[in-house]
């Protein structure tokens, strides 16, 4: 499976309790035609610093959390020259309606959409305000060019 820069991912962590069949994932991702065009990439199975360069979660997850990353490139056209180019021009209205309906069917603790190569998230949902906090302070405490002092 080779990833691209501007790929959509939309980044799911799963609560520690919950315990769902198969069934019920596909159902909640959309369905078997949803998941057709898109790939499924399982966090957990992937070497932790890989994990860390990908999409940092390490930190803020707790123990027995499951990961999951839904992979869709057919939203948003790859810019020709990432570094010249830092604006990504798509329509993610229809992705973000999509994560809410995946994160209220799911047992989700965080969903979040982006695109690959990126420092920032798109839209998350969060079923804490305490989530939300701390997702959005991860960027910020894994930012090299940030000394101790701020």
């Amino acid at each position: 499976m080779a990833l691209q820069l501007d790929t959509l991912v939309t980044d799911l962590m799963f609560q520690a309790s919950a315990a769902i069949d198969q069934k019920t994932l596909i159902e909640g991702l959309g369905g078997e035609d949803a998941l057709t065009t898109k790939q499924l990439l399982d966090v957990d199975r992937l070497d932790p610093r890989a994990e860390m360069e990908l999409s940092p979660s390490m930190p803020f997850r707790k123990r027995g959390e499951r990961r999951l990353m839904v992979l869709d490139e057919s939203v948003i056209t790859p810019r020709p020259d990432p570094a010249a180019d830092p604006i990504i021009n798509a329509d993610l209205r229809p992705a973000k309606e999509a994560l809410i309906k995946m994160c209220e069917a799911l047992p989700v603790r965080l969903g979040r959409l982006f695109s690959l190569g990126t420092w920032g998230d798109a839209v998350i949902v969060a079923r804490t305000v305490r989530d939300l906090r701390g997702i959005a302070l991860l960027p910020y405490a894994l930012d090299p060019q940030v000394d101790v002092d701020g």
